[in-house]
């Protein structure tokens, strides 16, 4: 399950730590600065190991295959909040309304507080193609302001899959997934999936684009509701 590893909030190489399971693990948590970091590796590192145990069981007793995107999407439920120590999370949403479509997307520092939201009016064939469209943006987002090592949110399993496996994606959205792999290469980006009952602060911005007539970047001076649903999602 090295991919599961990999494809953490971490980015763990398993390949490239020595020594036995404890041994890994001590050597990791004496990279971050204090005990609530450390705490918060160690509680990752459970949920990640029972998700994998859980899998393992699956294979044996029920014989079902689950791919590693499973694995980590499960993982990923157990662990909602802000990111690591100096790592950016940038979430992000699609929303339609009759023929009107649009994107948001809401960048948080480690703390949790809310740095930027984005707002656009988008079209796209289809709702996975606005999915994708809008983590093409936080890449790009990503990518001008130097945030190397961000995390990417979306509470779509398929966009997320496309966008953090190797599989050949639907003609149609076969451009945008190779500009978001390359990005995500150079960058090392880490895509995560969200419930969307966790995404109240995106859900907000994109209804507010889609009664928009124009884009908008909101970097200072967030709306109250904005800054209370922030509030609460960390809760």
């Amino acid at each position: 399950m090295k991919s599961v590893w990999f494809g953490s909030n971490y980015g763990l190489r398993t390949d490239n730590v020595s020594g036995n399971f404890i041994s890994r693990i001590s050597s990791l948590i004496d990279i971050f600065p204090s005990k609530s970091h450390a705490l918060k590796l160690l509680a990752s590192i459970a949920i990640t190991s029972w998700n994998i145990w859980k899998a393992r069981n699956k294979v044996i007793f029920e014989h079902t295959l689950l791919c590693p995107s499973q694995v980590i999407s499960a993982s990923n439920v157990m662990q909602v909040g802000p990111p690591t120590l100096n790592v950016m999370k940038l979430n992000c949403d699609e929303a339609f309304k009759s023929n009107q479509r649009a994107i948001r997307i809401v960048a948080r520092d480690s703390k949790g507080a809310i740095l930027a939201c984005i707002g656009e009016r988008w079209q796209a064939s289809s709702p996975l193609a606005m999915e994708l469209l809008a983590i093409r943006n936080v890449c790009n987002l990503a990518l001008t302001n130097g945030w190397v090592g961000a995390i990417i949110e979306s509470d779509s399993t398929d966009a997320i899959a496309l966008s953090s496996s190797e599989s050949v994606p639907p003609w149609v959205v076969g451009v945008i997934v190779a500009d978001i792999r390359d990005w995500a290469s150079r960058l090392n980006f880490q895509f995560s999936w969200v419930r969307r009952i966790c995404n109240r602060v995106a859900h907000h911005v994109v209804g507010i684009a889609l009664k928009s007539d124009v884009n908008f970047y909101w970097d200072v001076n967030f709306p109250a509701e904005l800054t209370s649903l922030m509030r609460s999602d960390l809760e």
